[in-house]
């Protein structure tokens, strides 16, 4: 357990930096851009997230198929030749997209659209790297790639709010920029994997098969993505490109903490690979932690909506999109850090894709009838809480199921729907909210600490 806290450590450090981006991204930039402006900056980012899902699930059957391994034990000179062609990969994804789906309209959107396919072009590579050294447990080595890449993008921000510069292209530029410095920094960390000899002998072999482990893998990484996404993608078609900004803003409050909890999941699942006996224990304790941690750490939401009420007046819709999202970050922690982590190191594969194929599909089901019928954006997030909060209950199922565990988790679900139903019913002000959620928790807490949750 000490090892793996040392890595959780390591890995939260590194996106403290991140954590610091994210908080300029939100409160400072739409100070000096115009909500429109914003937006697509905003869409710039959301290309990021979808480029990270081109790899087609290549990069998710090697971190399946060898994660556990000790970097010294594995074929670098076959992983060498996986990283040469993913890279020729995105070359040919990126050629395709400035063809046939980039916007030439103007000057600036053709530059936007350039940005984009530099995303494209370099984050399958980026990712396959980043992923050799999370799957070995090189974690300090992991943990240079985001601090570096975050560094360079909040410079970009300091001087454009320094000197009060408002285009978008500067702030695209800057955030491509540091995109492509985890790129350089991967390469350095995995220079004696990149520059070996690439060995091609049983090549599309080894690839058909990690794409065919990996896709399922890719497909339930980012469900959280795709049902997010979903509405995303929905609302910047059907609303205007301001109501989009609006909705962003609340959506990446809701992601910033979500690189520390994925820090947990990686540093977790080296250590589950390497000691399968003892994952009936470990779930206990971690399932036990995170019980407690994720209910509290919502009350950061209260902090949150009054600065966002303070500084940027013209987004005060987004709290009330915070309002219904914020219990996102609960649902989608437990599911990452407990759920998720074990159910990977089960290699449940198989599970974890057919159980996520069905979340998202429902979710663009559901977002798509009502923005035809009856387009209202709160309607739409309080059905992406009920089809996340569905997902963490069965995938919870699963694994205590496979840990032959008996338990009951009715108590953690509760306090979803409480802080969900809070925020509706206290519309005077965000104080009788924090009272209600606040006297929850600790009733939660009084209630239930002498028992065990798993």
């Amino acid at each position: 357990m000490r090892k793996i806290l040392n890595d959780i450590l390591s890995l939260s450090g590194a996106n403290l930096i991140n954590f610091l981006t994210a908080g300029v991204t939100v409160f400072l930039l739409p100070r000096v851009m115009t909500t429109s402006s914003f937006g697509y900056f905003q869409f710039i980012q959301l290309i990021s997230a979808y480029a990270n899902i081109l790899q087609l699930g290549w990069t998710d059957g090697v971190y399946l198929r060898h994660g556990g391994k000790y970097y010294k034990d594995l074929d670098l000179n076959k992983l060498s030749s996986q990283f040469w062609l993913l890279l020729g990969w995105g070359g040919l994804l990126s050629l395709f997209y400035m063809t046939f789906l980039s916007d030439k309209s103007s000057s600036e959107f053709l530059f936007i659209s350039i940005l984009g396919a530099v995303l494209i072009f370099t984050r399958p590579a980026s990712i396959f790297l980043q992923v050799i050294l999370q799957m070995t447990g090189r974690n300090k080595s992991y943990s240079l790639v985001p601090l570096i890449s975050g560094l360079v993008f909040f410079v970009f921000q300091m001087v454009g709010l320094i000197i009060q510069i408002s285009d978008i292209i500067f702030y695209g530029f800057g955030f491509v920029l540091s995109m492509v410095s985890a790129l350089v920094v991967a390469i350095l960390q995995n220079k004696t994997l990149v520059f070996s000899v690439p060995d091609f002998s049983g090549f599309f072999n080894e690839v058909k098969e990690n794409i065919s482990v990996g896709i399922k893998l890719t497909i339930g990484s980012y469900s959280a993505l795709g049902i997010i996404g979903a509405v995303q993608w929905l609302v910047k078609l059907n609303f205007p490109i301001t109501t989009f900004a609006r909705l962003s803003i609340a959506l990446s409050l809701t992601n910033v903490l979500l690189p520390f909890i994925n820090s947990v999941s990686l540093a977790l699942f080296p250590s589950l690979k390497r000691d399968i006996k003892n994952q009936h224990n470990m779930y206990g304790k971690i399932n036990n932690l995170i019980n407690y941690v994720l209910p509290i750490m919502l009350l950061l939401y209260f902090l949150i909506a009054e600065v966002l009420k303070i500084w940027l007046p013209d987004y005060n819709t987004s709290i009330t999109y915070l309002s219904i999202l914020f219990p996102l970050i609960a649902m989608q922690g437990k599911y990452e850090i407990v759920n998720n982590t074990f159910l990977k190191s089960l290699r449940e594969e198989k599970f974890i894709l057919l159980l996520n194929i069905i979340c998202v599909c429902v979710s663009f089901l559901y977002v798509t009838i009502l923005i035809k019928f009856y387009p209202d954006i709160d309607l739409i997030l309080i059905g992406v809480n009920v089809i996340m909060l569905v997902r963490l209950i069965m995938s919870t199922n699963r694994v205590q199921k496979l840990l032959s565990i008996n338990s009951s988790n009715k108590n953690y679900y509760s306090m979803i729907i409480i802080f969900i139903f809070a925020g509706f019913i206290s519309k005077g002000s965000l104080t009788s909210q924090f009272l209600i959620y606040f006297t929850a928790v600790v009733m939660y807490i009084i209630l239930n600490f002498k028992k065990t949750h798993i």
